[in-house]
């Protein structure tokens, strides 16, 4: 009835799994919920110039983090995460670069281009990743606190810092200096 179909919810579900899919429209479409998703990136995109009133992004991403990623992704924008380790640490439950390229390239099913940057890495490599990150060809980077000084890339419009509590002050506003290089609304995330 009319009733029903004014309160109803249209909602985009962005999920590569086919069974989170799958449970997820079926609890949602039996209370009054529209749902549609995507299980590719090209997918969403088409989608989204429709009206949604909610949009679910890939919810394996860690801490929500999927809906910020692909939002500045699809404004043409640069990504950087940072975490405080490079590889696991038996003494430590921290994201790592590698546990967070790992999770983040499954989330998008490897569509979008991402580096990692740590100060293990042959200068040779570092530079190749900071100039391909520079000229847009890679979209998300995913380091240590190796780039808190020095690297300006404007189109970079968020930064998201993982185990945030692990850096001083004065570190996480060296940090933040490196989004907001332009006129571009900008926002760092500490997680």
């Amino acid at each position: 009835d009319i009733f029903t179909l004014l309160f109803y919810v249209n909602i985009l579900l962005f999920e590569d799994n086919l069974d989170i899919v799958s449970n997820l429209t079926t609890l949602l479409s039996n209370n009054n919920y529209l749902v549609e998703y995507a299980t590719t990136i090209k997918e969403a995109l088409k989608k989204l110039n429709k009206t949604y009133s909610l949009v679910i992004l890939d919810i394996s991403l860690p801490d929500g983090l999927g809906t910020d990623l692909f939002l500045e992704i699809k404004k043409n924008h640069q990504v950087y995460v940072v975490s405080p380790l490079i590889e696991d640490s038996e003494e430590t439950n921290l994201m790592t670069v590698k546990e967070l390229q790992e999770k983040i390239n499954a989330a998008f099913n490897n569509k979008i281009p991402i580096g990692i940057l740590h100060g293990k890495m042959k200068n040779t490599e570092k530079e190749k990743i900071m100039n391909d990150f520079k000229d847009n060809k890679i979209k998300i980077l995913i380091s240590t606190t190796i780039i808190e000084i020095g690297v300006d890339v404007s189109n970079a419009t968020l930064m998201v810092i993982f185990n945030a509590e692990r850096f001083g002050l004065a570190t996480l506003h060296q940090l933040r200096g490196r989004i907001g290089r332009n006129n571009l609304e900008s926002k760092c995330l500490l997680i």
